[in-house]
């Protein structure tokens, strides 16, 4: 009897183990519980007034009225937000009211790059973004309008801007992109640096030039690129090749700007379909509007509330961050991999009572 009783109990024991391992290996991204200690950082506007969310907690920008929030860093405990007038948003090439609030207090973007009304040659410009470089400073990256072309081909500069100071010039045609290496500091920047237009031999598209620290690294033709990243190979970035039919068709590859080696990504969906990116450690993540692939594999989000059209998505100690708007954009959810934290009701730009998320930012601070 003794003999039975221990053979149950380890036979119970082994089934106990067997259940527990089958649930774990059911979990994935999208019902892992959440385990993150970071600060999540939100920029948008509500009820046509700039703000940011910290955790969910609304912070008020001084004067926003009339403005949305883009962008948003924290660097040496300050809170730097880029935005602009509503009214302005996504409606020209460049920049004509763009702000900077550093710690609440409301700048103008223009005064602080040295790009002030009465300089004709620099008042033109357009900032991309954010980013911290190497010195531990803020940089503020994008273009403006080159003062002198000589054709279409250098009717921009692409540049970046640290304490006021313009450097990284590039002229260029369109198509501008900087990645600050976190590893040793190094600038990347990627151009389209010329047009292709000849009708005799019936050859149409563009050249794409890859810059390190404003020297030229390599030359692709017909790419977009999409997305820069660092890893233990060196700087790579996923580029779109356009197969130049006609027919919009494009293919993903994976380019090592070290070794100038490229080599095509996995057809899992139509890459047509993959619209943003994201690399944390060895994993890759492509998004689309209501999937995800991480690492080849096909995550498609089919949730019945709706909220599945991905907008912001990023990726920290393998905990999924993700802004999704409902199927009927009025309304918009944020997420921890799939619990929800943050919700806000969508209205549109000009509707004079603009309302939603634009950018997404996680940080220890």
């Amino acid at each position: 009897m003794k003999i039975l009783k221990n053979a149950l109990i380890v036979l119970l024991s082994i089934f106990l183990f067997l259940f527990e391992s089958c649930n774990r290996n059911e979990l994935t991204e999208e019902t892992l519980p959440v385990t993150s200690s970071k600060n999540f950082y939100i920029t948008g506007a509500e009820n046509n007034k700039a703000y940011y969310w910290k955790n969910g907690e609304k912070i008020i920008l001084a004067e926003g009225d009339g403005c949305y929030a883009s962008n948003i860093l924290i660097n040496n405990n300050r809170v730097y937000v880029l935005g602009g007038l509503i009214s302005e948003y996504g409606s020209s090439e460049y920049n004509t009211n763009k702000y900077l609030w550093i710690d609440g207090v409301k700048h103008n973007l223009a005064e602080l790059l040295n790009l002030s009304a009465s300089n004709p040659n620099s008042s033109e410009y357009s900032v991309q973004g954010m980013a911290i470089n190497k010195n531990g400073n803020i940089v503020f990256h994008g273009w403006t309008k080159n003062p002198n072309p000589t054709s279409d081909n250098d009717r921009i500069q692409a540049c970046y801007w640290e304490n006021g100071e313009k450097k990284g010039v590039i002229n260029c045609n369109d198509m501008v992109r900087f990645y600050f290496d976190p590893a040793n500091g190094d600038v990347y920047t990627s151009v389209r640096s010329s047009l292709i237009s000849n009708a005799g031999t019936n050859e149409y598209g563009w050249y794409i030039s890859y810059y390190k620290n404003g020297l030229l690294i390599s030359k692709d033709k017909n790419v977009i690129t999409q997305y820069f990243y660092s890893d233990n190979t060196g700087v790579n970035v996923f580029y779109k090749y356009y197969d130049n039919t006609g027919n919009n068709n494009y293919k993903l590859y994976q380019k090592n700007l070290g070794t100038e080696i490229s080599s095509i990504l996995p057809d899992v969906v139509n890459q047509n379909l993959i619209n943003k990116f994201f690399v944390e450690g060895n994993n890759k993540y492509f998004i689309g509007d209501d999937f995800y692939i991480k690492n080849n594999v096909l995550l498609t989000l089919d949730s019945s509330d709706g909220f599945n059209k991905i907008g912001s998505f990023q990726v920290v100690d393998n905990n999924i961050y993700s802004i999704r708007n409902h199927s009927n954009n009025l309304s918009a959810k944020f997420f921890i991999n799939n619990l929800e934290k943050q919700s806000i009701l969508l209205t549109p730009i000009h509707s004079g009572n603009a309302s939603g998320f634009t950018s997404l930012y996680i940080s220890d601070k």
